[in-house]
């Protein structure tokens, strides 16, 4: 997605079950803005949509 111009700044939130330091720093260096682990906060959720 960041190769497209269409979507080169999308905000991209990855939300997974998996919350080891290792799977985070994997999908923040594969791109995405946020991590999040569930179960996530709506307020947290919410926050960053803002």
């Amino acid at each position: 997605m960041r190769k497209r111009d269409a979507t080169r700044h999308a905000l991209l939130l990855a939300m997974t079950g998996y919350g080891s330091n290792a799977d985070r720093r994997g999908a923040l260096d594969a791109g995405f803005d946020h991590y999040l682990t569930k179960p996530v906060s709506i307020d947290a959720l919410e926050a960053l949509l803002k």
